[in-house]
């Protein structure tokens, strides 16, 4: 009677058994949505290689494209915050005012700095140096607003991108790791949610984020280099 009482009271379930393991996790990570306001003046005309101002009566066709993107693969983090510099090209076609094709704009932007704001994962007891650090991208650049505008009585393109991106920390870890039943084909730790900051959601062209940190290279050139990035709900007027 003794002996039974026993070995039920001490009969341990396979199924919730934890086992302390050392791992490579995500420690730390968050994303950020972006909008950039770029300009062009000039344009090339086809079967030429000089650029020269963009003519009266010129609009452009159709959103632009962007190609030639990069992204550092080694960001920098400062106060909670993981710096990356892109760097992408802004095609766009121009046409005359009979709508013919005339040109092409090849925008070039090049080392643009964002600051993506982290947090640490809950739940995780990390340790040691940091084994990797990386951005990645989560809503790849694109052109949702264009068109041909005066500015300051010079006509002018004007070209807003959209883009989010996000960024993690790994280091070791210990996590818990469950001893599975015989019947069992796997089994997984639960994994915590990790808080991020506020994101994009899937857009139609034209599209606006939710919220989002801009920056302007007429009025407010690397507004997003800081940390945490300001953040609005509305675009500027031009």
């Amino acid at each position: 009677m003794h002996k039974d009482v026993f070995v039920k009271n001490t009969r341990l379930d396979v199924d919730t058994v934890c086992i302390p393991s050392i791992k490579e996790v995500v420690c730390r990570w968050g994303a950020k949505c972006f909008h950039d306001i770029h300009y062009s003046t000039t344009f090339t005309p086809f079967g030429s290689t000089t650029p020269v101002p963009i003519p009266p009566g010129a609009c452009l066709q159709g959103l632009p494209t962007i190609t030639n993107f990069t992204i550092v693969l080694d960001p920098t983090v400062t106060n909670g915050c993981c710096r990356v510099l892109v760097s992408y090209t802004i095609i766009a076609i121009v046409v005359d005012s009979n709508g013919l094709p005339i040109g092409v704009i090849t925008k070039v932007v090049t080392n643009l700095p964002l600051q993506i704001p982290i947090f640490d994962v809950p739940n995780v007891l990390c340790f040691g140096p940091i084994i990797n650090r990386e951005p990645f991208v989560i809503l790849f650049p694109r052109v949702y607003s264009a068109t041909i505008t005066t500015i300051d009585s010079v006509l002018t393109a004007v070209f807003r991108v959209e883009k989010e991106f996000g960024c993690f920390e790994s280091r070791r870890a210990i996590v818990c790791q469950l001893e599975c039943a015989p019947d069992e084909p796997s089994c997984t730790p639960p994994m915590a949610t990790p808080p991020t900051s506020p994101g994009c959601p899937t857009f139609t062209t034209p599209t606006v984020c939710f919220e989002f940190c801009v920056d302007d290279e007429l009025s407010s050139p690397y507004n997003c280099d800081v940390c945490p990035p300001p953040q609005v709900f509305e675009d500027p007027e031009i």
